[in-house]
């Protein structure tokens, strides 16, 4: 059947020299593998829709509980200019796109993620302040989406994430944040956006918040090793 939906591009793998499989989040349908065929060759060069984060509108032949769909028309929702241009935005973009692409597996529709995900493109790509906070607001957003971030402060000194409670006795796991810590990713998740300027963080404890945020998605999610992207954010937002 076909089904017109907005999708959200995570990245691409080339299948044959004239054509790709897409890897998205889709409005309708949840995270699609999707080919393309007729990419490549000097008329017919069409990768720069499907850089990380580009928001598509498509038309697919979707056929449900297969692992690859395919597409029949593509054109750019809304062009990520300034994304794309910006060393420090597209730095942010691939290691979004990244989590996205380790961490949502669901083929089906969740329209409030799809929408949480497409505005926190729409913001990145107009915004420029707070961006070294961004991805470590992003995580912890997208988390409390997938359900397993705490968003209640704590009086305790440690929050256990592998408990999930507040203690004042320290764990003895690596998957635990002090009380300032967690109070900081708490108001990391309440403020919007255009309030990240506000936080006034060393690089050294923005990578600390980073690093815990990404032990807490290893927790839940195993698919979220060795992120390829990590250490290249790190450096572009290095002090």
């Amino acid at each position: 059947m076909f089904s017109q939906t907005e999708i959200i591009v995570l990245n691409y793998t080339k299948y044959s020299e004239s054509s790709i499989i897409v890897h998205s989040l889709t409005k309708k349908h949840g995270r699609q593998s999707i080919i393309v065929y007729g990419i490549g060759g000097k008329r017919k060069n069409k990768l720069g829709f499907f850089q990380p984060l580009n928001l598509l509108e498509t038309q697919l032949y979707f056929k449900p509980n297969t692992g690859l769909q395919k597409i029949k028309e593509f054109k750019l929702a809304t062009p990520l200019f300034n994304i794309l241009n910006d060393i420090g935005k597209s730095s942010l973009a691939l290691f979004i796109s990244e989590i996205l692409y380790r961490s949502i597996k669901e083929e089906f529709a969740d329209e409030h993620l799809f929408d949480f995900v497409k505005t926190s493109i729409l913001i990145l790509e107009e915004t420029t302040l707070g961006l070294p906070y961004f991805h470590v607001a992003f995580m912890v957003k997208l988390a409390k989406q997938l359900g397993f971030m705490s968003d209640e402060p704590i009086l305790s000194g440690y929050y256990d994430y592998k408990e999930n409670f507040s203690t004042d006795i320290k764990p003895t796991h690596e998957y635990f944040l002090n009380k300032d810590d967690q109070n900081l990713l708490i108001s990391l998740l309440e403020k919007p956006y255009s309030e990240l300027q506000n936080f006034n963080l060393t690089g050294n404890q923005r990578d600390k918040l980073l690093d815990s945020v990404v032990k807490l998605f290893e927790l839940h999610l195993l698919n979220i090793n060795s992120l390829r992207s990590y250490l290249v954010l790190k450096e572009v937002f290095s002090d």
